[in-house]
């Protein structure tokens, strides 16, 4: 698969261990695009990063893991390129750049980040609008609060929500 295809983001939470529901999706999603021919890329790390990637890899996909230099962790076993940088801040600007879209899953304080760094680029016109899909419901209520925050409709049509891992990937490709 080339390096050309679409790239899709995925920003989730590195708590999940193997077989739980959180990672069972990841994977699920992981396998969904990249028998679309998607690359997945994630922060390369574990839990939905992981599964993501797993799940990408033995559907025959392509993997990106973007990591921090200064953390003393390398990329997990299913990463095929790992993006080294400097910083936590310049790793989260690579993942939201490099993005043709993103699929968030439930995560804690850095998966909000991330999105919230999607959100705001895109709201200040500092990044094209790209497909933001929200598996589950864990963020709904944040995300619905930040959407009535801003007045660009451009940036609420890109925004969905989704049950299911396929209904995800469908979503998030219907732009790509």
């Amino acid at each position: 698969m080339p390096w050309s295809a679409s790239i899709i983001t995925l920003f989730g939470s590195v708590r999940p261990q193997s077989g739980s529901s959180a990672w069972r999706q990841a994977y699920a999603v992981g396998q969904a695009l990249a028998q679309r021919g998607c690359v997945v890329c994630n922060g390369g790390y574990g839990g939905t990063m992981e599964a993501a990637a797993k799940g990408a890899r033995e559907a025959g996909g392509r993997t990106i893991g973007i990591t921090v230099e200064r953390y003393h962790q390398r990329a997990n076993r299913y990463i095929d390129r790992e993006i080294r940088m400097a910083t936590l801040l310049g790793r989260l600007e690579r993942l939201v750049r490099i993005a043709d879209g993103f699929i968030i899953f439930p995560g804690g304080t850095g998966t909000l980040l991330e999105l919230s760094l999607v959100l705001e680029y895109t709201h200040k016109h500092l990044l094209r609008p790209k497909p933001m899909v929200f598996l589950g419901a864990c963020w709904r209520r944040t995300v619905e609060q930040a959407r009535g925050e801003q007045s660009a409709n451009a940036v609420r049509r890109y925004i969905h929500f989704a049950r299911t891992p396929q209904e995800a990937v469908t979503r998030v490709l219907r732009y790509n």
